[in-house]
């Protein structure tokens, strides 16, 4: 939560503080939870039954004082409408690439300043967000909605004009959202225009995407890319503490959403990225229209940063030793990437690379890992040698901690490159090659397996 009286276009385009779902408060309720105390504390019981959870949002409304209520209702619907006019159709709809054209000769944005005088009915919808939302045994969020939306939508007082506010589940102008814990509700008004992109809303009671500029649309093979959000990528390289001018490398980077992001924060940065899936035609034109709208974003906000992608194996990167001032990478993890047999195998290669083109004494290195992959990460870190025999990195690491990236626990490890020229060893290239192999074989495997299966 943070006040400000910066402009909507500013609000809406920070990335340092991982704003991704962004929403206009309307009231919050907090309440500290003390063995004294913890009945009275609790708001939203799990034991509680639907028409005890419909009390509970009356109560909410009447704590707040409902003429209270309504001005900051007001208020946050007055900061929807300057982030709609300004933030989603300001400037041609540039900003999320929205197409602004209405019906007949208005725009989307005089259509939305007839409404805000009152001149046409606004349409919403509510929706709600329920922590640990399986523990609440005697009612489901439909059971309360409609009651929910007469509480902490005072339609009635706030009507511009004669016409009523219409609920719209599909095409409405602004999403009101109740985030309810066991001892805490918070009403806000939805800041991002996830009904105009056509894509995930809170109506499925979690958090949608995040669609901070550039966003990837119009893809169907965008569903089934594991994506890191751009919000986290920019979190990543706060923790990083990257430097004007830097060089930041993501070896293993996807569609290149880390090296995007370091090419659009404050510190104006150089980011280079890559991975073997960009080898793939329906991969790499997806990436190819990414970095193709991070130039655009890039030239169009004057910021100096750039940055690129390229195919490559992450175990044999085509790049100089000593070139790269920061590596930030999301370690492949989980199902959908890699076992846990084929990243052992695969770590140590990754890491030495790492070592070689990072800059002696002064490179940093920044991994996301899984759970199970983090101490293989570490252990790999401690055994690299230089020539000379010294630690490839310093040692110990600078910082090993757990974080929650969107419900999934993951570490950050933070190290810094050590002194001296690392070499690759003699047989890099050849273990290189026999995973290649064996990455070959396993495809055709599958391949085998998927055609016996539609025979």
């Amino acid at each position: 939560q943070f006040y400000t009286d910066a402009p909507p276009k500013v609000v809406a385009a920070v990335r340092g503080m991982g704003c991704g779902p962004l929403l206009a408060l309307v009231a919050s309720s907090h309440h500290r939870l003390n063995e004294s105390s913890a009945s009275s504390a609790t708001i939203f019981g799990y034991e509680q039954s639907a028409d005890e959870a419909k009390a509970a949002s009356e109560e909410f409304v009447g704590q707040n004082d409902k003429t209270r209520y309504v001005s900051q209702f007001s208020e946050a619907l007055s900061l929807w409408f300057d982030h709609a006019t300004d933030v989603w159709f300001g400037n041609g709809g540039d900003f999320y690439g929205i197409n602004v054209e209405d019906d007949g000769n208005k725009t989307k944005r005089d259509t939305l300043e007839d409404k805000r005088r009152g001149n046409m009915p606004l349409s919403f919808r509510v929706s709600c967000m329920r922590t640990y939302s399986k523990r609440y045994k005697h009612w489901k969020r439909q059971d309360i909605m409609t009651e929910f939306a007469r509480c902490i939508v005072p339609s009635d007082e706030l009507k511009l004009g004669n016409d009523k506010w219409k609920v719209d589940m599909k095409n409405h102008d602004f999403e009101v959202l109740a985030i309810i814990h066991e001892t805490a509700l918070t009403v806000g008004i939805v800041l991002r225009p996830y009904q105009l992109l056509k894509v995930k809303t809170y109506s499925a009671g979690s958090l949608p995407p995040d669609i901070t500029p550039p966003y990837l649309t119009g893809f169907r093979q965008t569903e089934d890319i594991v994506r890191l959000k751009p919000s986290t990528a920019s979190l990543l390289l706060h923790l990083a503490q990257v430097e004007d001018g830097d060089v930041v490398l993501d070896p293993c980077g996807g569609v290149g959403t880390i090296p995007v992001e370091a090419s659009l924060s404050r510190a104006s940065c150089v980011g280079i990225g890559g991975d073997v899936a960009l080898k793939v035609q329906d991969f790499a034109v997806i990436a190819a229209k990414y970095l193709s709208s991070s130039q655009e974003l890039t030239s169009r906000n004057g910021t100096a940063g750039a940055s690129d992608f390229a195919a490559w194996d992450a175990a044999l990167l085509p790049l100089r030793g000593g070139s790269v001032d920061c590596i930030i990478s999301d370690i492949p993890f989980g199902s959908k990437c890699l076992s846990a047999k084929r990243l052992s195998r695969f770590l140590p290669l990754l890491l030495s690379e790492c070592a070689r083109v990072l800059r002696p004494a002064t490179g940093r290195c920044l991994l996301l890992c899984g759970p199970g992959s983090y101490q293989s990460v570490v252990d790999s870190i401690e055994t690299l040698k230089t020539p000379s025999g010294t630690g490839a990195f310093q040692l110990p690491c600078t910082s090993i901690f757990p974080t929650n990236i969107g419900g999934l626990v993951a570490w950050i490890v933070i190290v810094h490159r050590g002194e001296g020229v690392y070499i690759r060893d003699s047989d890099h290239n050849e273990r290189v090659r026999t995973i290649a192999s064996l990455n070959k074989q396993r495809e055709r495997s599958q391949k085998n397996k998927r055609r016996r299966i539609q025979s």
